[in-house]
């Protein structure tokens, strides 16, 4: 069986689909018709995906160009690509902390894994709508944060969510947020 790849992860391709593997950037539905608009402009919308960093005081946003590869067979965004986008999203924040991920890793010994994440879905978004992923720390507890999260659309929103992200070791267990890290979360609260 076929191996196609997707943002880094590997996905079987059924037996019945006898094309070549293809490198997408985001997750890609399996319906032919919403499948024929995805590869037909799968190049172009990786182009304008590009993201636009500000920075704010205490909430980082976020700016994309939604891509004709996030569509799902009903020609919209499908909801798993909004989770990706708000956990890159958080990720940059971190980032903005100098306690991304790789720094995590290397001078913690930890990571981060998503506890509970709710997520309130308030529109749709299609292809070229311009959004700004806004995220915030909400609160810092002992082995663990809180972020809130919004996807605007013209100043609307069309998407809530709150992240709880749980500090873990290398065994996966959850330990005490490191006083270096509270004190730069600490910071922004």
């Amino acid at each position: 069986m076929k191996e196609q790849i997707y943002d880094s992860l590997f996905f079987k391709v059924p037996p019945w689909r006898n094309h070549e593997p293809r490198i997408w950037r985001t997750t890609v539905s399996h319906c032919v018709r919403g499948e024929t608009v995805m590869r037909k402009h799968a190049t172009a919308a990786a182009q304008r995906s590009k993201k636009v960093v500000k920075r704010m005081t205490t909430t980082t946003t976020l700016e994309y160009i939604v891509g004709y590869d996030t569509l799902d067979c009903y020609h919209h965004v499908n909801f798993s690509v909004y989770l990706r986008w708000i956990g890159d999203a958080q990720w940059h924040f971190m980032d903005t902390l100098g306690i991304g991920y790789k720094a995590l890793q290397e001078d913690y010994g930890l990571k981060i894994f998503a506890r509970r994440v709710e997520v309130d879905y308030l529109g749709q978004l299609f292809p070229d709508d311009k959004i700004i992923i806004e995220t915030k720390l909400a609160k810092i507890g002992r082995t663990s944060t809180i972020y809130e999260q919004q996807i605007l659309k013209d100043n609307n929103p069309v998407l809530r969510s709150k992240i709880v992200s749980v500090y873990v070791d290398e065994h996966g267990k959850s330990t005490l947020i490191p006083d270096e890290i509270r004190k730069k979360l600490e910071t922004i609260l």
